[in-house]
């Protein structure tokens, strides 16, 4: 029994040195005379060592990706929560409930904040704003439009003299203007 004990406590500490990044031939040159064992028991020591520092970093892998998801729990949560929030903060501008502050200032140059009601282009944009959150917007199909080309209209009969001749001038002639 103290046998098995004493091998526990110089794996734990072979361990502990591998942990903290010690070389493993600095190790086995330090512990084969220090605890007088042949090269072989100290290779079997060091598998054990490293057997144990591998199964500490995954424990500890494994906390840190425990760890990570609360954290993105909790910010998603608080995500929601705050999307939410604007939301409600967006509809009460548009039903008029959110009095808006207005700060002006006379000649002297003092301040005076009065309270009002949102305006039209506030609730506007509010609209706008939570239509967007929603995803109401979607994206318009131009499959559909037919490109026409441009209507030009002119004021007088000079103009559309003008307008032919340019349509008509040959595309390889340069504009100097």
């Amino acid at each position: 029994m103290r046998g098995r004990i004493e091998v526990q406590l110089k794996i734990s500490e072979l361990a502990t040195r591998l942990e903290n990044g010690a070389d493993v031939s600095a190790l086995m040159l330090e512990y084969m005379p220090k605890w007088n064992i042949s090269e072989r028991t100290m290779n079997r020591y060091m598998a054990l060592a490293k057997d144990v520092v591998s199964g500490m970093l995954k424990r500890r892998e494994a906390a840190l990706e425990a760890m990570r998801g609360e954290v993105i729990m909790r910010e998603a949560e608080e995500g929601l929560k705050s999307t939410l929030e604007l939301e409600a903060k967006l509809c009460a501008i548009i039903d008029g409930l959110i009095d808006m502050e207005k700060v002006t200032s006379n000649k002297e140059g003092v301040e005076r904040t009065t309270k009002r009601k949102p305006s039209i282009k506030e609730i506007i944009d509010a609209i706008d704003i939570l239509l967007k959150l929603r995803g109401m917007y979607r994206p318009v199909d131009t499959r559909d439009i037919i490109h026409l080309p441009p209507q030009i209209v002119v004021a007088s009969q000079e103009q559309k003299e003008m307008l032919e001749r340019i349509r008509e001038k040959p595309k390889d002639e340069e504009d100097f203007f």
